[in-house]
């Protein structure tokens, strides 16, 4: 009989611990989530370069203007407001008279343009251009803008460069055109 305790004993024993494994199991309390992907740093980007030579009459005679924009790595990068950054340009205008003598050259960085420009643009924006305007009495006028390196922006400050006849330089903020 005490066989028969011990064996009901043993079963018992046996078919409780049966439930109880087949019973709610415990889950684990690790999370698993993804290792961080390492952020691949933005590659500074550049706007493009280009070169312009146009024949203008000036004075009763043919004029060469010459622009050319190239990125300047040694300058302070500009960003488009949307963690984009951008290396500043230079920006080179060079006017050459009838005879190929150099009448006027002078490579413009954004800091050229500082008294004209507020201090947002001066800090993030870049020179983003220098185009012939117009050749009006003894003056050859340009437009010139500082902004926002991204070529698909419109946020902009408009500016006016006159060279005088003798060589002499003015800049004005270009109130005609909304920047």
């Amino acid at each position: 009989m005490m066989m028969k305790s011990l064996l009901g004993h043993v079963l018992a024993i046996g078919l409780s611990l049966f439930l109880l494994s087949c019973g709610h199991k415990e889950q684990p309390r690790d999370i698993i989530a993804p290792a961080p992907k390492p952020m691949k740093k933005k590659v500074t980007q550049k706007m493009d370069a280009y070169a312009q030579s146009i024949t203008i009459a000036w004075l009763g005679a043919s004029y060469v203007v010459k622009t050319s924009r190239q990125p300047d790595t040694s300058l302070p990068l500009a960003d488009d407001g949307n963690g984009n950054k951008y290396y500043d340009n230079t920006i080179t205008l060079q006017v050459l008279r009838p005879d190929d003598t150099q009448f006027f050259s002078h490579t413009y960085k954004k800091s050229d343009f500082s008294a004209y420009v507020d201090e947002s643009f001066m800090k993030h924006g870049a020179l983003t251009g220098i185009v012939f305007d117009r050749a009006d009495g003894g003056n050859l006028y340009f437009v010139a803008s500082v902004g926002s390196p991204d070529k698909m922006s419109d946020e902009y400050v408009p500016l006016t460069l006159c060279i005088s006849r003798l060589g002499v330089v003015s800049i004005s903020k270009n109130s005609d055109l909304d920047g």
